[in-house]
């Protein structure tokens, strides 16, 4: 059983507590989304995995999920690994391929065809 976290950077959010008390609560994992751009303030995802497996002991951190576009490849293989391995084994990566346009446009990334 699972919970997906809020990655609002607003007054008074605090992601990592709430995964600190999901972990009492006996939940088997927690899951933070990969939206980069938007009009609230947000966490950046991977700095928040890092800070909830350093804060927890035993829930799987779960990327829920990680637009490839965003990242090199072979940077984003090395940060799982590395936050798998650090973490005892708890992260799952989960990819996928970007959806929003807005955050493309935002980042300076080229708007996708649907068949790309």
């Amino acid at each position: 059983m699972g919970l997906n976290l809020s990655t609002s950077a607003a007054e008074g959010a605090d992601p990592v507590a709430d995964a600190v008390r999901a972990e009492e609560l006996g939940f088997d994992f927690v899951s933070v989304s990969d939206h980069l751009h938007g009009t609230h303030p947000t966490f950046e995802t991977w700095t928040l995995l890092t800070w909830i497996a350093a804060a927890t002991t035993r829930i799987g951190v779960v990327s829920n999920v990680l637009g490839l576009p965003y990242r090199s490849p072979a940077v984003l293989a090395k940060m799982a690994e590395t936050l798998d391995r650090m973490s005892g084994g708890r992260f799952v990566l989960g990819l996928g391929a970007g959806g929003m346009d807005a955050e493309f446009a935002g980042f300076g990334l080229p708007v996708r065809t649907p068949g790309e």
